[in-house]
């Protein structure tokens, strides 16, 4: 497998990220269930978490960065939570919620504690089983 397709996915999730905050807020459905959107923040970045651990796992430029790929994943996924906030703050009726980054974060934190359990247990997670994490 191509390595470099974890990075093409990886760089298109963020846009989508990006594009989905870039929507005036009135664009939205309203939903009536409580913290619907804590959940959807926790989701979505353990998801961008878990691409950016397989990116900086599978590039060869950075070896710090394929050392340590569950600490860089995890510090670059939360850093992304910060700057997804602050740039909802120029969005028309949309704003910066620090509750939506501790969602961000802790989707992060899940996903790296997902990855220490399961990620020599199940081999379509491992896909260069030589490495260690």
């Amino acid at each position: 497998m191509n390595r470099k397709i974890f990075h093409y996915i990886l760089l298109i999730y963020a846009l989508g990220i990006f594009i989905e905050s870039s929507l005036p807020g009135d664009n939205f459905p309203k939903i009536d269930l409580t913290l619907a959107d804590k959940y959807a923040h926790f989701i979505i970045y353990f998801g961008l978490c878990l691409l950016f651990f397989y990116s900086l796992k599978n590039q060869s430029k950075f070896i710090k960065l394929r050392q340590y790929p569950l600490f860089f994943s995890f510090v670059f996924t939360s850093l992304y939570g910060v700057t997804d906030e602050v740039h909802q703050m120029f969005t028309p009726y949309r704003s910066s919620d620090i509750l939506d980054w501790l969602a961000d974060t802790l989707g992060a934190l899940l996903c790296i504690i997902f990855i220490k359990i399961f990620y020599k247990k199940l081999p379509f997670l491992n896909t260069n089983k030589p490495q260690t994490i």
